[in-house]
């Protein structure tokens, strides 16, 4: 295994060293060919300098432009960064409160339809997982086809109605409240999906290579403003003296908010320049480039990294924040509405610092460590929750401290960084279909653990979930280490490069071409300054 990786950085390393090598040839080549005509002919010598006189001048533009974009003077209030971040989170926002008030709405509707069966509490959870795996895939695949602006519409569009149908859900013919519900959320779910491909896309195109991490980062942590903003309403709406009814409803409906308040915002948007960029060069069909692309070792190697550590983590993430309330009550620490959004909150509150973290750290630290890191506290913190379960049963502050730096080691580790990372590594072609592959199979363990994990809480205890948990974290360090590329925001032109299924001479589709073209930019002046000496002499003579 230690070799496979080994294999994994060197090809990559060897592939990056040949392309720039093979580049450099040809602009060799090309210069010494308007060398010959020089000394043929007036004219053609002539034509050459203007030739180069343009080259030089776009060296000069590339390095220009290079400086201007230096993450160190770049900032996330800047009035383009705020405006992606807030165009892309807003959609966030509202896909993690409408999957994590799902808990609260569940003990809030009790009161009203009566407890429900473990079949449908599992069903109401599943199907808008079920759902988001869909829209991951679907709307992944054809934010790659037909772009990204019109299928980001799309995705807030199904987000915005499956929020309304949620609220007004009710029995319905042979269908309880439950199931009803059930498929509205599957609706839900679909439009939520997709917000995480093209959220991710839209992003990462739309930002500088050495400021992409901070801002796919900063987009991400409104997962963290909507797990604290439901059970923040669900408190304020019961402390007014709202019924369990309303408050269901309320929360639900409130979950079309924010996709209502940015739908201008997404409807006046442009497409992106790399995806414009690609489909000008694009040749065939969508499934002839992924086939393509599949046929490369090293991206199948990455897509599978990036989607068995998505897997592996939300099998532990969505465990523990789906069934928190059930976690919280079984160690004796109420079980009334209101006490379940308290204890949602607090957990919400100790993690949310780890998004923070995330966006500080994410270019510093690097994306594979964060998340070798994050990987390895969970293994730990769960150990410890497993080893010391029974003095921390009924001690609330020790085991919310422990319990909450799980989600915080989530949020500054995996949580972000497998969001992040197949946002970056895959080239614009396939960027869109990869990361929605990858969602779906977090997605899938999610889905996975909504049917099993009440049973196996019933069946083996508390303490085992524990400790299954601490195994998926050093399950998820390993795959992080053998199948997770190491690489920065400055220099991921070199994964580009080495899966691109585009000719490398034709590839316009993001700021990372530049970034080739970047290391030589200060020898390719100096080549073209000298050249144009050896004309001025020469006509001089």
């Amino acid at each position: 295994m230690a070799s496979e990786a080994k294999t994994h950085d060197q090809l990559l390393q060897n592939s990056s060293l040949n392309a720039t090598a093979g580049n450099n040839k040809q602009t060799h080549q090309t210069l010494g060919h308007s060398s010959t005509h020089d000394a043929k002919t007036g004219l053609n010598r002539t034509t050459t300098t203007a030739t180069k006189t343009a080259s030089t001048d776009n060296a000069v533009s590339l390095a220009t432009k290079s400086s201007a974009h230096d993450g160190d003077s770049e900032s996330l209030l800047d009035k383009n960064n705020l405006g992606t971040i807030v165009l892309a989170g807003s959609g966030f926002l509202a896909d993690a409160y409408d999957l994590f008030v799902v808990n609260l709405v569940l003990v809030l509707m009790e009161s009203q339809f009566g407890k429900p069966s473990s079949n449908d509490e599992i069903l109401v959870k599943g199907m808008a997982l079920l759902g988001a795996m869909i829209g991951q895939l679907f709307f992944g695949t054809f934010a790659d086809v037909i772009g990204r602006r019109i299928i980001f519409i799309c995705t807030l569009c199904m987000t915005v109605v499956g929020c309304i149908l949620s609220a007004v859900a009710g029995p319905l013919g042979s269908l309880n409240a439950y199931q009803t519900l059930a498929i509205c959320r599957l609706v839900l779910g679909i439009g939520v999906g997709g917000e995480y491909p093209l959220s991710a896309s839209i992003t990462s195109e739309s930002s500088s290579p050495e400021f992409r991490g901070k801002m796919m980062a900063a987009v991400f942590s409104a997962q963290g403003l909507g797990s604290l903003m439901a059970p923040i309403l669900v408190m304020i709406t019961l402390s007014a003296g709202a019924s369990d009814a309303f408050t269901w409803r309320f929360a639900l409906a409130f979950g079309a908010v924010p996709g209502l308040l940015s739908f201008y915002f997404r409807w006046k948007m442009h497409e992106t320049e790399s995806f414009q960029n690609v489909e000008e060069k694009t040749q065939g069909s969508h499934f002839d480039t992924m086939k393509s692309a599949f046929s490369k070792s090293f991206v199948v190697m990455t897509v599978l990294g990036t989607s068995v550590s998505w897997f592996l983590l939300d099998i532990s993430f969505y465990g523990n924040s789906l069934f928190n309330a059930q976690v919280s009550s079984e160690l004796g620490m109420g079980s009334s509405p209101y006490d379940e959004a308290q204890s949602a909150l607090i957990i919400a509150a100790i993690g949310y610092p780890g998004y923070l973290f995330s966006i500080a750290f994410i270019e510093s630290v690097g994306r594979k460590p964060i998340q070798l890191m994050g990987f390895a506290m969970l293994a730990v913190l769960f150990s410890v929750i497993a080893g010391a379960f029974d003095s921390l049963k009924g001690a609330a502050a020790p085991f919310f401290i422990i319990y909450g730096l799980t989600f915080f080691f989530s949020n500054f580790g995996p949580n972000a960084t497998c969001y992040i990372i197949p946002g970056e590594v895959f080239p614009s072609e396939i960027k869109a279909t990869c990361h929605g592959i990858s969602a779906a199979s977090g997605k899938l363990g999610a889905f996975i653990t909504t049917f099993v994990f009440v049973d196996f809480k019933d069946a083996e205890g508390l303490r085992h979930v524990f400790v299954f948990c601490a195994c998926i974290g050093a399950a998820g360090f390993i795959v992080t280490v053998f199948l997770i590329p190491k690489y920065e925001g400055k220099t991921i032109y070199k994964i580009h490069q080495r899966m691109s299924v585009l000719p490398h001479s034709k590839r316009k589709d993001s700021v990372d071409s530049e970034m080739g073209a970047r290391e030589s930019t200060d020898k390719a002046i100096k080549r073209t300054v000298g050249g144009e000496e050896e004309a001025k002499t020469a006509e001089r003579v």
